[in-house]
């Protein structure tokens, strides 16, 4: 009686592992590409914030009332002294 429930626990065992081993596979891969993702709009993120920075203090420079009438300024748009 016994023994044939631990036969019975042990075809069922043998049966489920490959299903489980698939699963755990594609848990794996989503996680994977879920870092990949996470990975690029980090770097985007980045890359994005330091040319809008950038390009801010390039028309800071350019566009300054100050620059406008002839005045030297800074890198930032401000006075020069």
């Amino acid at each position: 009686m016994e023994e044939e429930n631990f036969e019975k626990l042990s075809l069922l065992l043998k049966e489920a592992a490959p299903e489980y081993l698939k699963y755990e596979a594609k848990q794996r891969l989503r996680k994977k590409i879920i870092c990949c993702f996470a990975v690029f709009c980090i770097f985007l993120a980045s890359y994005t914030g330091f040319y809008l920075y950038d390009y801010k203090i390039y028309t800071m420079e350019q566009d300054s009332y100050i620059s406008s009438i002839g005045l030297p300024v800074d890198e930032y748009g401000f006075l020069q002294f």
